[in-house]
C-alpha cells in the first residue's frame, strides 16, 4: 500500500467516524435526557453508554486526523490540499471543545450549533483533502 492509498484510507475512516458521530450526536440531542448537575465526563460515561461512544469516537477522531495530517505532508499532496488536511483538524477540536462546554456548561444550544457547524466545516475539509490526494497521485 503506497503513501497516497494509506492517506486516502485514513480520510476514509474519518469521513465515517464522523457520519457516525453526528447520527450519535442527533440521537443523543433528539432522545437523551442528559443529567444537567453532571459536571464530569466520568459522570457522563457512567450515565450512558451512547454519550460514552460519542466522546470515545471524539478522541479518536482527533487522533487519527492528527496523523492523517502528517501524512498529508508526507505525501505531499499539495499545501492547499495539506492546509485542509490541518483545517479539517482544527476544526474537529473546535467542535470537540464546544462539546464539552456544552456537557459541563449547562447545555447551551449555542455549543450545540457550534459542534454540528465545525462538524460541517471538519466535513468538508477532508473531503477537500482527498481531491488533493487524487490529483497527487495521478
Amino acid at each position: 500500500m503506497d503513501k497516497y492509498q494509506r492517506l486516502s484510507m485514513f480520510l476514509g475512516i474519518l469521513t465515517m467516524l464522523l457520519g457516525i458521530q453526528f447520527l450519535l450526536g442527533m440521537y443523543i440531542n433528539l432522545y437523551i435526557a442528559l443529567p444537567v448537575g453532571t459536571h464530569s465526563f466520568a459522570g457522563y460515561i457512567t450515565e450512558n453508554g451512547i454519550v460514552a461512544t460519542h466522546i470515545i469516537i471524539a478522541f479518536l477522531i482527533v487522533v487519527l486526523d492528527f496523523f492523517a495530517f502528517f501524512m498529508a505532508i508526507h505525501a505531499r499532496i499539495g499545501n492547499m490540499y495539506i492546509m485542509a488536511v490541518l483545517l479539517s483538524l482544527v476544526s474537529i477540536v473546535i467542535a470537540g471543545v464546544s462539546g464539552m462546554i456544552y456537557l459541563m456548561g449547562g447545555q447551551n444550544n449555542a455549543y450545540s450549533f457550534a459542534m454540528a457547524l465545525f462538524f460541517l466545516l471538519a466535513y468538508g475539509f477532508i473531503g477537500f483533502g482527498m481531491v488533493g490526494v487524487r490529483k497527487a497521485k495521478s
